[in-house]
């Protein structure tokens, strides 16, 4: 599945985890957990709900300009190894297609991470009553750091190397 794809796909996903939540989520519903993974502070669904929209909903907007937007992104908003290579005018279609894939793919692993960690963590210690924050909501942020960092050192050390000929 093509990265652009895959991106429209976890946005999908969100929308439709953001949905179910609106219809399951009870009165009570923890807003934010501590360092600990216990809930530090409750709040009405209506508030829940307010702020998936705001913070979930606004950053898969945003990341979905930038994917739609990357082609005309100013090359001076770019920051890429050997920059001065891939800006050259021989190297800009390039580097435009590669931003937009890599903008697609980081934008579905973000707005994945959105969908388990502002929705369904919620949703689950909501529902169960437990008041922390599920482990599988913890192994899916480490997941996310272990990926941001690969994917960085990816593009560092081989994505962005200079194009030979």
């Amino acid at each position: 599945m093509g990265r652009e794809r895959l991106f429209w796909v976890s946005v999908v996903l969100f929308a439709g985890v953001l949905a179910l939540s609106a219809v399951l989520l009870p009165e009570r519903v923890p807003l934010h957990f501590g360092a600990g993974g216990d809930v530090d502070r409750w709040g009405t669904r209506a508030q829940a709900l307010t702020l998936d929209v705001l913070v979930g909903g606004g950053t898969v907007a945003l990341l979905a300009v930038l994917v739609l937007t990357a082609h005309r992104l100013p090359l001076e908003w770019v920051n890429v190894p050997h920059k001065d290579v891939w800006s050259a005018p021989e190297h800009e279609p390039e580097l435009r297609r590669r931003l937009r894939e890599d903008l697609a793919e980081f934008g579905a692993a973000t707005v994945l991470l959105l969908a388990v960690v502002v929705v369904l963590a919620p949703l689950h210690a909501a529902r169960t009553g437990t008041g922390q924050l599920p482990w599988w909501a913890v192994a899916a942020f480490a997941l996310y750091l272990a990926y941001a960092v690969l994917f960085g050192v990816r593009n560092v050390r081989t994505r962005y190397r200079p194009p030979s000929g």
